[in-house]
């Protein structure tokens, strides 16, 4: 499934090559943040010292952003990997694999999109403080919209579309009542899109055209997900899914963190990798502002040694 061929651009992590985000059809746009931005006194979500009651439209109050992903295995592999008497130990990786990797990346190759997600900022002793879900529902994208026509026509963005398509897919865990990608998509952002301050109606500027919104949610989060590519981040520490070995969890969180430069929560399921979690604090909007690495909070869901199975 390919929507058309990928590049990999040297010194880059990107493997979609975005079109000019503005168009002619669009009547409004996101507040601009650029004084607060550069007002010396401002900071990053969770790390400010006291309430910001202004600036609503480039401060994230529930600003603790997680960016996750899916890995979603072939559950016939699993089975078959575990009846096998394998007689091995978990593999070991420490060292970086020669040579680059490759140049495009098929779908069996790429970790695909969970969502975006705003959590409270973390408790004084390092554990979650929850998050908002599903705040308004005056801004929520019902099931009768058609997203294809929404995004492709009406917003003229078939190239955003044709990604979400192929790379934000509607799995047996996103746990979605329904089994079309579209209503994974208008889940996400109707439990977490409409709790984010900083992406309402009022931080646009001209005239807001319905869903405006929800389009810019859908273009940030496949814009985050286009620079983490988890995939290459375990590939080049020889970690490749496999049904003839298992990994070191200590190995997989290395190459996680070397890429990412913070400690990334991993998840498993049935004792094989299925979802990876990334934590940042955002300067300014969610939409335009700046996101910044920082460590993952909780613990990770999965045992020492771990299945990496194919697609």
């Amino acid at each position: 499934m390919f929507i058309k061929p990928f590049v990999l651009l040297a010194g880059s992590l990107s493997i979609f090559a975005y079109p000019n985000p503005g168009f002619a059809a669009k009547r409004s746009d996101t507040q601009s943040c650029s004084a607060f931005m550069a007002n010396p006194s401002s900071t990053y979500s969770c790390e400010n010292s006291t309430t910001v009651t202004s600036n609503s439209c480039c401060f994230e109050r529930a600003g603790l952003m997680l960016h996750t992903q899916f890995w979603d295995y072939d559950p016939d592999k699993l089975s078959s990997a575990k009846k096998r008497d394998l007689g091995y130990s978990p593999v070991h990786r420490n060292k970086k694999r020669s040579g680059a990797p490759s140049s495009s990346y098929p779908i069996n190759k790429s970790f695909t999109i969970h969502g975006l997600w705003s959590d409270y900022c973390a408790t004084s002793s390092g554990k979650s403080a929850g998050y908002p879900a599903s705040c308004d529902a005056d801004l929520a994208v019902p099931d009768s919209v058609n997203l294809s026509d929404l995004i492709a026509n009406q917003f003229n963005k078939p190239d955003l579309y044709q990604l979400m398509k192929t790379y934000w897919v509607n799995t047996e865990s996103s746990n979605v009542a329904g089994d079309s990608d579209e209503e994974l998509w208008a889940h996400e952002y109707n439990k977490h899109g409409t709790c984010m301050n900083t992406v309402r109606p009022e931080c646009f500027t001209g005239v807001y055209k319905q869903y405006d919104a929800a389009v810019e949610f859908w273009q940030k989060v496949t814009k985050v997900w286009d620079g983490l590519n988890t995939y290459e981040f375990l590939e080049s520490a020889s970690i490749v899914p496999t049904t003839d070995n298992t990994y070191e969890l200590v190995d997989i969180k290395s190459a996680l963190q070397e890429a990412f430069g913070k400690d990334v929560y991993v998840s498993c399921k049935d004792g094989a990798l299925n979802e990876i979690w990334y934590y940042y604090h955002v300067k300014g909007s969610i939409l335009t502002g700046d996101y910044k690495p920082v460590d993952k909070i909780g613990s990770d869901r999965c045992p020492d040694e771990v299945y990496y199975i194919p697609k």
